[in-house]
């Protein structure tokens, strides 16, 4: 499942009724992998992660991560980290 969490900095974002939810999911997001970089990591083993959010539909190859299905979530609006298996920022490695 592909997840897209919005900038705070995107207008769009700002302008949505679900701001502060979103916000709190990218929060949480931080606390737990780190920060959003320009490359895509991958955790090994996964993390298993609950997440709570809005369906979109992106059409596959709209760009790099789109979700085969076309079945995306963005913005989420709550992320529940699996506190059993939370080690996943040291484990977070660039993929490629």
């Amino acid at each position: 499942m592909v997840v897209e969490i919005p900038d705070a900095a995107c207008q769009h974002a700002c302008e949505s009724n679900h701001f502060k939810d979103s916000m709190d999911a990218r929060k949480a997001f931080i606390a737990h992998p780190g920060a959003p970089t320009t490359r895509f990591k991958q955790v090994d083993p996964p993390v298993k992660v609950t997440v709570t959010g809005m369906a979109f539909f992106d059409p596959p190859g709209h760009g790099g991560g789109s979700a085969s299905s076309g079945l995306e979530l963005h913005p989420p609006l709550k992320l529940d980290f699996d506190l059993d298996n939370d080690d996943c920022k040291a484990r977070a490695k660039p993929v490629g």
